[in-house]
């Protein structure tokens, strides 16, 4: 298949959003000019170049986000944007994943949360 042909199960992927905390906005990981890339942004020149064009892209993260914020007020936003995918992370170590994954519970680290993504 051709990659301008490469599309999603619902087709081609035309906008993506990014949701979530520090980690999604890219602080920690500032170009020359100081401004935050992170990860997503990696994510949107990936999606963009496997189109074969440009994409709508929209990073929605907020630092210090806690779970819950990030459900009511960031994925509405990403939706009535009409987004056709996103992503979205708490890194382990913030609040939002300590109070969403009782470690002890189910015997594991905060290191086991970024694995839960890639899967």
């Amino acid at each position: 298949m051709a990659r301008s042909e490469r599309s999603s199960a619902s087709g081609p992927i035309r906008s993506y959003a990014a949701i979530g905390d520090s980690y999604s906005e890219g602080m920690g990981d500032e170009r020359p000019d100081g401004t935050p890339r992170g990860w997503t942004d990696l994510v949107a020149a990936g999606l963009a170049h496997a189109a074969g064009g440009s994409i709508g892209y929209a990073n929605l993260a907020i630092r210090g986000r806690l779970l819950a914020p990030i459900l009511d007020d960031q994925f509405p936003a990403a939706i009535a944007l009409g987004t056709s995918t996103f992503t979205m992370s708490a890194l382990p170590g913030t609040p939002a994943i300590q109070n969403a994954i009782p470690m002890p519970f189910f015997g594991t680290t905060a290191f086991a949360a970024p694995g839960l993504g890639v899967m």
